[in-house]
């Protein structure tokens, strides 16, 4: 549903807000009832990759996988700071866990669709 921004021809992603619209018009829902399912699927999506019981993974049906992968550290390393030219070191960053979102194929395969 995107809109045009400062009459020019960029179209932005739609809001929260448009988004919500958007489905409760398509399903006959109402927008809080749309709210309420999203906030099931944040909680569901959140009990299956955080925590002590969760497997770090989570599927949206149709649209994506969801899993958490680790991210190793890095070393400080030197650096230039490209205004004044100045040697620096960039410090280390430590071992993290990050999400991985993958496509599934009936969303791989609207790239591949002719406009």
């Amino acid at each position: 549903m995107g809109t045009k921004v400062n009459g020019t021809s960029k179209i932005h992603p739609p809001t929260k807000a448009e988004t919500y619209a958007l489905i409760a018009r398509d399903t006959g829902l109402t927008r809080q009832q749309v709210a309420a399912v999203f906030d099931s699927l944040y909680s569901l999506a959140r009990n299956h990759l955080v925590g002590d019981a969760a497997c770090g993974r989570f599927a949206i049906p149709g649209l994506a996988k969801v899993h958490v992968v680790e991210r190793a550290g890095t070393q400080p390393r030197r650096g230039v700071n490209p205004v004044t030219g100045e040697s620096i070191v960039i410090p280390a960053k430590p071992a993290r866990q990050t999400v991985k979102l993958q496509p599934l194929k009936p969303l791989r395969d609207l790239l591949e669709q002719p406009a």
